[in-house]
């Protein structure tokens, strides 16, 4: 049914599997599934397009995922979700994360 490849996923990018692979029905447990994920999906975040670009960064994969579905305000945010951040980030890195993902913070 799904793709057996294995990759972490944005809210946005779950939305879009479920739209394509599962088609609509009454059954109960899909039906929940799609709402739980729906809900996520429209609370704010960035654009899944933001990936290959915190990537570049410097960001990890789990890490780019989580920043992309709960965008950080300030510089304490990238603190809560990068590890080790002020080894493996400079100044100019974080500036341009928080820059490309503070226009979608709540």
């Amino acid at each position: 049914m799904f793709p057996k490849t294995r990759a972490l996923l944005t809210h946005e990018e779950v939305l879009s599997l479920l739209a394509k692979h599962i088609p609509v029905t009454a059954n109960t447990e899909i039906e929940t599934m799609r709402y739980a994920v729906h809900s996520l999906a429209t609370k704010p975040h960035a654009p899944a397009s933001l990936k290959p670009e915190l990537l570049e960064l410097g960001i990890t994969d789990f890490e780019a995922v989580q920043l992309i579905n709960r965008p950080p305000k300030k510089l304490v945010d990238l603190y809560v979700v990068v590890e080790e951040i002020e080894e493996r980030l400079g100044e100019a890195e974080l500036e341009a994360v928080l820059k490309k993902l503070s226009p979608f913070a709540e």
